[in-house]
């Protein structure tokens, strides 16, 4: 006897004594122990086998992070790059960073950090966003790189002093300079579209002349060391009051929509505009 139906039997004392009479009991008494008793063997055994252990589930690797996803930038820091305001330059200039020159024939980038962009202009409660290179009034201006004209402040009309004062209330109460009150005091200006390069659109914006170039015109060709302007005070208090003092040009450089050195350590500002302007 199989043991899985000797413990089916030893539950119930009439079930075993009709099996072990079962060859003298009527034939549906017979087939219907039997069948209790396969039955039974095969309900215990089945209660024997233990259950199936659930496989665990592979654990899934993290998504891929920024510098391993195709078309995305790194985010680790590179060695021997230096952040510009909004790109990353490598120890040689990128392509749009290259071929410029001074706008000042013979001109240096000023050691004052005061005067380089980023420097904070509490005045309009505002940050420069280029280099001012204080030369003589009158002294001429030249294309830094050559482009095409897209402004030409031709007509400018210098404000007057209640004018100008009216417009610092305003950014002292703002706490910023609004852009529509910095380019009033731009004064006159040129600014020079030169191309897009790798991806990266670059201007150049020549502010506080005192006169554009008669062959200046909007959508005209320049070549670099071309005159475009001479250097005055428009748009400055000096230049409101009707004087020469306080002369300068204010030459900014502008990849996509961030003037050069947005962002960066003022160290790092003149180390950038001394490696793209050279002069030093």
């Amino acid at each position: 006897m199989r043991r899985d139906t000797r413990r089916l039997l030893s539950w119930s004392p009439r079930a075993a004594g009709i099996y072990r009479n079962r060859h003298s009991a009527p034939p549906v008494v017979r087939f219907t122990v039997v069948m209790l008793a396969l039955m039974g063997a095969f309900l215990l055994g089945r209660a024997s086998v233990p259950p199936p252990q659930a496989t665990p589930m592979p654990l899934r690797s993290p998504g891929p992070t920024a510098h391993e996803i195709p078309g995305e930038p790194s985010v680790a820091p590179t060695r021997g790059r230096e952040r510009t305001g909004g790109v990353s330059t490598p120890e040689k200039l990128p392509a749009y960073l290259r071929g410029f020159a001074m706008p000042i024939a013979g001109a240096k980038v000023p050691d004052n950090p005061r005067l380089w962009p980023g420097a904070k202009r509490e005045y309009r409660h505002g940050v420069h966003q280029g280099v001012d290179f204080y030369v003589p009034y009158g002294t001429p201006v030249l294309a830094a790189k050559s482009g095409r004209v897209i402004r030409a402040e031709v007509c400018y009309v210098e404000m007057t002093p209640r004018f100008r004062d009216q417009l610092l209330a305003a950014t002292r109460e703002l706490g910023k300079t609004p852009r529509d009150i910095l380019d009033l005091m731009y004064g006159r200006q040129v600014i020079l579209d030169h191309g897009i390069v790798d991806g990266h659109r670059v201007i150049t914006r020549y502010a506080h002349l005192s006169q554009i170039h008669p062959a200046v015109k909007v959508g005209a060709l320049v070549r670099q060391g071309q005159i475009i302007g001479f250097v005055g005070n428009s748009g400055t208090s000096s230049g409101a009051r009707g004087t020469r003092d306080d002369a300068h040009l204010h030459f900014e450089i502008w990849v996509n929509d961030r003037y050069l050195g947005e962002g960066m350590e003022m160290a790092e500002v003149g180390k950038l505009l001394r490696r793209v302007l050279g002069g030093n």
